[in-house]
């Protein structure tokens, strides 16, 4: 079972500073998978209210997701779609495996600072990035051109810039998130 981390933000009152007391709590489940095995990750994110004004209520933001709104983590998604392609191409299964790592390692510093995030890419995801590479190097003749696997190597650049930043995601699932949040549902004048 794995616990948001709180903030001092989330545990006093915005209006006066005053002390917040647990109200309540979300509980969002996630299916992973452990090799062969299943597992069922909860994330529990406390809920604080103040008792001077009974007015705010604050809670640490919910993890990102892979599939916004689903249940399944990067594991089970990589080993889906690793099955899926396995037949067919080998050189996909490798590179599915090796983006399946880059997300793992992500999952584990997303709560670190911008300069510790950068730090420990580059300890942990850049050896990945690099094998990737030489590896997308290598299998350049297995893989077409026009496929989005063939476009990643004229845009490696842009792609291994998150292991310079520690400010910028792997991937820009967030943006997307709140690009689409930020929309107004469209209303039919009828």
């Amino acid at each position: 079972m794995k616990t948001s981390p709180t903030s001092r933000s989330y545990k006093a009152c915005p209006c006066r500073g005053d002390a917040l007391h647990q109200i309540g709590e979300d509980v969002a489940e996630r299916l992973d998978v452990v090799p062969t095995t299943f597992r069922v990750l909860v994330t529990r994110r406390p809920r604080y209210g103040c008792r001077s004004c009974e007015g705010a209520v604050v809670q640490a933001p919910a993890p990102a997701r892979i599939v916004e709104g689903g249940i399944p983590t990067e594991a089970p998604i990589a080993q889906v779609l690793v099955s899926k392609l396995a037949e067919n191409s080998p050189v996909a299964t490798d590179v599915l495996r090796r983006i399946a790592a880059l997300y793992a390692i992500e999952e584990d510093i997303r709560a670190l600072s911008a300069d510790k995030r950068r730090d420990a890419r580059d300890q942990c995801s850049r050896p990945i990035v690099d094998d990737l590479y030489r590896f997308l190097e290598a299998s350049d003749r297995q893989v077409s051109a026009k496929s989005r696997l063939g476009e990643a190597i004229p845009r490696w650049e842009g792609l291994v810039r998150f292991l310079d930043d520690g400010r910028i995601d792997l991937d820009n699932n967030a943006v997307e998130r709140a690009i689409r949040g930020s929309r107004a549902p469209h209303q039919s004048s009828a």
